[in-house]
């Protein structure tokens, strides 16, 4: 039934969106949407997009390989879905927005995707050369929800605050790496810690496009699908960059 629910789910938030970019019963969807907003006094579509993506994407790794043919890699109106971190298709796109963006915003747990050592000429060429800003917000290791996620995961306490503290040491030396080149990159490369509890890890670049992972019970976070928003859907990107803000200014400095 849960498997059922979420290949519902994921293929609603797909055609829903078509429908809304081709204007299928849109006028009219959009003056109920914009009816409720100003009476409720909330942004319907952020928090739709908040609730619905953990929800449509749990389970989707054991879906039938027919359905994942369809939906992995694919781009359904501005609207991406990719399986693991590991799929090439996922890589080359990371890439190619590291390339062409002038500011990157990532929040998770450990970051693993930022920290790992592929990605120093990256970095070095993205911060160095052509001084794009990096900040990056790591779960707490000495804050209450890193404990609240080890019980969830089934691993015995502190062993994903350990976690976390070898990549904010990777992330360190690559900050000094690339320091030691580009001084200036100094003032770019920044990261803090944050004591919310982790429901998704979201990549943000320039505010305008976003990758955007669940984090589900008793799966690591990299082995979730992801999600992928463009150009197309920057209001609900510059929305959710909006909550990045507010947990930066309350974050907890290294």
């Amino acid at each position: 039934m849960e498997r059922k629910l979420a290949i519902v789910g994921l293929l609603g938030v797909i055609f829903a969106v078509i429908a809304a970019d081709y204007g299928v019963l849109g006028k009219n969807i959009a003056n109920f949407v914009n009816t409720l907003e100003a009476s409720l006094h909330i942004n319907l579509t952020v928090l739709a997009v908040v609730i619905t993506i953990p929800f449509t994407f749990t389970l989707l790794w054991i879906s039938p390989l027919w359905l994942r043919s369809i939906i992995l890699g694919h781009q359904f109106s501005g609207v991406q879905v990719f399986g693991t971190r590991d799929d090439m298709t996922y890589q080359k796109l990371f890439e190619k927005e590291l390339r062409r963006c002038a500011a990157i915003d990532i929040i998770g747990i450990g970051n693993s995707q930022i920290t790992e050592k592929e990605m120093s000429p990256l970095l070095l060429e993205a911060v160095g050369v052509r001084r794009v800003s990096l900040r990056v917000l790591f779960l707490d290791p000495e804050g209450d929800c890193v404990k609240m996620r080890d019980k969830d995961e089934g691993y015995k306490r502190g062993w994903i605050a350990e976690q976390v503290r070898q990549h904010c040491r990777h992330f360190e030396r690559l900050r000094e790496e690339i320091g030691k080149k580009y001084p200036h990159s100094k003032q770019l490369i920044k990261y803090a810690y944050h004591d919310s509890y982790p429901t998704t890890n979201a990549i943000f670049f320039d505010g305008k496009a976003m990758f955007i992972q669940p984090y589900f019970y008793s799966i690591r976070g990299r082995a979730n699908p992801i999600v992928y928003f463009h150009a197309q859907h920057s209001k609900i990107v510059a929305s959710l960059a909006m909550e990045f803000e507010a947990m930066w200014k309350n974050s907890r400095q290294p």
